[in-house]
């Protein structure tokens, strides 16, 4: 709950009052249906992020180095220390490796240093318009990265909430690495959809070490998690097929 302590009580009645009386109840993944289901005792339906109609379709996998050979990305707004964290030791693995990691992010210098994100290999960009995203990523990282924070706090925002980066991510054709706990859903879908990422699910930096080095030495490795990705998240993820899901859950609850 990203709420302040003293009005998640307050928050909480008041959107299992409205979850409770609403006609459609879209749930952002499984595991937020399943925790919806569970904490207010009514069912929902799975409607997964969607790309844009407009968005670049990629139909092959992208295995050439980029010339900063390895670069793993982070795309998104940084939420918690713990997310921080987490990129600063993906960080710490690369520096071995004369490697950098580049955020497309909006926060400012001054934001990120005060994360502990100033780091000589940490390269920052001004976050840039979803429709130029995926192609931003395919010509400029190696490796997309998605952490979820192991933060005890956060854990039912882990359990509940899907990363929708990931449907830019899989547009790619670049490979994915997911560092999180076992019960975050985004290692869940992964684990669910052998060979889409490379994972990570313990807080262990020397295991996500052995990652990264097994993501920088294996060129086809690398590829053929791309390829997968591609496959994957148009199943997922394309426009068409959440639209398509979405008229249906709609017309069969009005």
């Amino acid at each position: 709950n990203i709420l302040p302590r003293g009005f998640r009580s307050w928050g909480d009645k008041q959107f299992r009052k409205i979850y409770g009386q609403a006609v459609s109840r879209l749930c952002a993944s499984p595991y937020m249906e399943e925790t919806y289901a569970q904490r207010y005792g009514i069912r929902g339906s799975v409607l997964y992020p969607s790309r844009s109609s407009t968005d670049v379709i990629f139909d092959a996998p992208c295995d050439k180095p980029t010339s900063s050979f390895p670069t793993f990305a982070y795309a998104g707004s940084i939420n918690s220390r713990g997310y921080a964290k987490c990129i600063s030791d993906l960080a710490c693995a690369l520096e071995t490796l004369s490697g950098r990691v580049l955020l497309f992010t909006p926060h400012s210098k001054q934001e990120l240093a005060s994360l502990g994100l100033d780091k000589p290999c940490i390269v920052a960009k001004p976050i840039i318009p979803q429709r130029e995203l995926t192609t931003k990523l395919r010509e400029e990282a190696d490796v997309l990265f998605v952490p979820m924070t192991f933060e005890e706090w956060f854990r039912e925002n882990m359990i509940a909430g899907f990363p929708s980066k990931l449907t830019d991510y899989t547009a790619a054709g670049r490979p994915i690495l997911i560092w999180g706990p076992k019960y975050c859903s985004a290692v869940r879908w992964a684990l669910e959809n052998p060979g889409v990422a490379e994972i990570v699910q313990e807080d262990n930096t020397e295991m996500l070490k052995a990652s990264v080095e097994k993501l920088v030495s294996n060129s086809a490795y690398r590829r053929e998690l791309g390829r997968k990705a591609l496959i994957v998240g148009q199943d997922y993820f394309s426009h068409a097929s959440v639209t398509q899901k979405f008229y249906g859950l709609v017309t069969a609850n009005g």
